[in-house]
């Protein structure tokens, strides 16, 4: 609770800057607090949203696509920043040079047969 940021008494939105630091206070509090739930429980809640017609979201990683034909980003055989991450793996590289960066990181990773080829699965669709 100490690592709050500081209020400005005179900023016009102090009131509301308080109230934020005190739900995230509050909001942190309640998360150290939690229990885990059981994985079952929480795959019976799941399939009752699925079942009442509500959104859900899922949020995977890369790795998702690597069944589709898609290298991982990170590991295994051919993945995309197993030799170029630190070259091009910035903002700060796009920006430098565009053209390069398109021409030596995008095009020879991205715009592949491999990556043409590759087909959405049941995962993508779901």
């Amino acid at each position: 609770e100490d690592d709050a940021p500081a209020i400005d008494p005179n900023d016009g939105g102090s009131m509301r800057g308080e109230k934020m630091v005190r739900a995230m206070k509050r909001r942190k509090r309640d998360l150290d607090e939690a229990v885990p739930r059981p994985p079952a429980e929480l795959i019976d809640e799941l399939a009752i949203h699925i079942a009442d017609g509500r959104n859900v979201l899922f949020i995977t990683g890369a790795g998702l696509s690597v069944s589709a034909g898609i290298p991982a980003f990170r590991s295994g055989a051919g993945a995309v920043w197993e030799e170029n991450v630190v070259q091009y793996g910035t903002r700060k590289s796009l920006r430098k040079d565009p053209v390069e960066w398109h021409n030596a990181f995008w095009l020879p990773t991205f715009e592949t047969r491999r990556m043409r080829d590759a087909k959405p699965t049941k995962a993508h669709d779901a």
